[in-house]
């Protein structure tokens, strides 16, 4: 996979009733579909372990744009590791 890939991840609640947490990422650039996993939790260690899990088949993308929410805190942090500051 190139290492201009732009990923787009969000996460679906639409079946929390049954406890059940959609996540998925999708390369901007050609629409395929880097991760699809549907789980009971939607935490930061879940998140972080999807996304090192997709990075291991499809490398590591240049930039991700995640949710404002708190459950990505560690993925956002794995990039500015891996990547730095300067994308």
């Amino acid at each position: 996979m190139d290492s201009k890939m732009f990923q787009h991840c969000d996460s679906g609640h639409k079946l929390i009733r049954w406890k059940l947490i959609v996540h998925v990422c999708i390369d901007g650039f050609s629409c395929l579909i880097t991760l699809c996993m549907c789980c009971d939790s939607n935490k930061v260690e879940t998140v972080l372990g999807l996304f090192e899990e997709s990075t291991k088949t499809f490398g590591l993308p240049s930039r991700a744009r995640y949710g404002y929410g708190m459950e990505n805190v560690l993925v956002a942090q794995f990039l500015l590791r891996r990547r730095g500051l300067d994308r």
